[in-house]
């Protein structure tokens, strides 16, 4: 999703895909895609007017896409003792953090954040967050939330700055149509690097691409990971993707790039891979919850007919689990709240809120994944189970993002770094050593 290392200069607008993933996760609950576009506008048509409230606590909640105000809508009107005033701002997207940094540190920004979990670090280094360790161990839910969630995903330097809120997921699709066709067991999609490798030719043979992707670390980390690599030491000062693991995974991925059955992974954009699987040109395509969407738009009856698959990226060998790119957004406290007692209370409320079953319920409405096991058994994900059992072992087995205030250019750096290897210009070691020198010299 990304949003979690992987640049994609050409990706669909982010709310093109909510409006497509609200429709499908809405048709499985009954609604119809019209129906679901005027509940969302009555809704918010219904939010209070701040300008109206008398004893009601009023504090502001900043996050990135439009959507995100259906949170306050359902939180307001359960709630008539506080009313949270949602700002869509470009300062809490990808690229402008340090705007809002600097309107907590001049006391005029909002008491509550939706944040991409890669930036938890940075905020909280720079002093913007507050520790919210003691209220979030007093959770009624917090042994419902995913094991990889519940401190990864959360803490920085030992202290708990966040809780899970949406959550993305690394993913392939694939089409059981295209599986059989090929004589291969949709019910039973490859699980290790190899029998992925094979699959892709053998669906390339018959007649279509067998992979559509493009690249990043959304897709390479799980992959790393699996192997046993990591991308940073113990203390977080360097960078050592470039060990024999790490360069084991990227073997594998130019492997897939090399093949003549795989869209080019430098060039191939976002957007591009997608339509090049809905259209059935190629029969695998990596994602996040991205694609559950815009099948549905584009191909709404390969989600009806049960025809779409989804799968967990491959690991090594059979021996090995495979894991997941915990990505999304994190819910976060600004030191601004705790100014003022009545205001911190307020915002300490619609964080615990939005791990509730209301609160998830608009998570899983508009396309993403809830932070609770609970957030499962909510009608759109038991309607399509064969879908969704998928994304909750990925969370279970999911890895977090390291929580360093330099992910971000470091995997910016990375993948840059890999094209030579994946063009077959450089083995995967020596792209990685080159990259990793540059890394540890210029940005860590």
């Amino acid at each position: 999703m990304p949003g979690e290392g992987n640049q994609k200069s050409d990706r669909i607008s982010r709310r093109k895909y909510l409006l497509a993933s609200s429709g499908v996760l809405a048709g499985m609950t009954g609604y119809t895609e019209s129906q679901n576009g005027d509940r969302r506008a009555s809704s918010q048509s219904s939010q209070k007017d701040p300008l109206d409230l008398n004893q009601s606590t009023q504090i502001t909640y900043y996050d990135r896409y439009e959507w995100c105000q259906d949170y306050s809508t359902a939180f307001n009107e359960s709630h008539d003792d506080i009313n949270v005033d949602t700002r869509v701002s470009p300062t809490t997207a990808s690229g402008a953090y340090q705007a809002a940094i600097a309107q907590i540190s001049a006391g005029n920004a909002p008491e509550v954040i939706g944040l991409d979990v890669v930036q938890i670090a940075k905020f909280a280094e720079l002093g913007a967050l507050r520790d919210i360790g003691s209220f979030a161990s007093d959770l009624e839910y917090r042994g419902d939330i995913f094991d990889p969630l519940r401190e990864d995903f959360v803490t920085y330097d030992g202290k708990t700055y966040a809780m899970p809120f949406w959550i993305d997921l690394s993913m392939y699709y694939y089409n059981k149509e295209h599986f059989e066709e090929a004589g291969l067991d949709p019910e039973n999609p490859p699980t290790t690097w190899d029998e992925y490798l094979d699959a892709n030719e053998q669906l390339g043979q018959n007649g279509n691409l067998g992979t559509a992707s493009s690249y990043g670390g959304f897709f390479y980390f799980p992959t790393a990971w699996s192997n046993g690599a990591s991308l940073f030491n113990e203390d977080g000062t360097e960078c050592v993707i470039n060990s024999e693991e790490g360069a084991e995974a990227l073997d594998f991925w130019v492997e897939l790039n090399q093949s003549d059955y795989t869209t080019d992974l430098v060039s191939t954009g976002w957007q591009t891979a997608h339509d090049t699987f809905v259209s059935g040109d190629a029969s695998m395509v990596h994602s996040g919850g991205f694609a559950l969407g815009y099948v549905n738009e584009q191909r709404p009856e390969m989600v009806e007919n049960g025809n779409l698959g989804v799968a967990m990226l491959p690991a090594p060998d059979s021996e090995t689990d495979r894991t997941s790119f915990l990505g999304g957004n994190s819910i976060v406290i600004t030191k601004q709240a705790a100014q003022n007692e009545t205001n911190l209370s307020a915002a300490e409320e619609f964080v615990r809120w939005a791990n509730t079953d209301e609160g998830m319920r608009v998570t899983v409405d508009n396309g993403y994944f809830p932070a609770r096991s609970a957030g499962f058994n909510v009608p759109a994900a038991q309607e399509r189970q064969e879908i969704f059992d998928p994304f909750q072992t990925a969370l279970e087995q999911g890895t977090a993002p390291p929580i360093n205030p330099d992910f971000r250019e470091v995997s910016t750096a990375l993948f840059s770094g890999m094209e030579p290897a994946l063009n077959g210009e450089k083995s995967s070691q020596a792209a990685l050593d080159d990259v990793v020198s540059r890394i540890n010299s210029n940005i860590l």
